[in-house]
């Protein structure tokens, strides 16, 4: 085999690997697995495609809620039950080339002092 077809080959598997780990979908993990932080939210927002984005203060790290505008509340909703509240949120841990200083982490839960605000698990 030439050098070149190696190196052509090796290429060709990195690329597959990095398409691969950039396209799987977030994990489904058990709330045992899950990492957990509070805060208070600082901002609530909209982007992509319905999703619901939260920032805490004292972090650059943002939380997304998958297709939160579709869980029957508004924009509006969200940010009058969450802003300048405490709030617990646990999310999986993973890694993504698409994100790889993790900015972006994806909610399992969210929950105030005295309510679950959004699960993906069952009761």
């Amino acid at each position: 085999m030439s050098t070149k077809t190696l190196l052509l080959s090796s290429l060709a598997f990195l690329l597959v690997l990095t398409l691969g780990m950039a396209l799987r979908p977030v994990p489904h993990v058990p709330e045992a697995h899950c990492r957990v932080v509070e805060g208070r939210v600082r901002d609530v927002r909209t982007a992509g495609e319905h999703d619901v984005v939260l920032a805490l203060e004292g972090t650059a790290q943002c939380f997304y809620i998958n297709r939160g505008l579709e869980t029957g509340l508004t924009l509006e909703e969200w940010q009058t039950r969450l802003l300048n509240r405490e709030v617990e949120i646990k999310y999986p841990s993973y890694w993504t080339p698409l994100d790889p200083t993790n900015a972006l982490r994806h909610v399992a839960q969210l929950r105030t002092a005295d309510e679950v605000i959004f699960s993906e698990w069952q009761d």
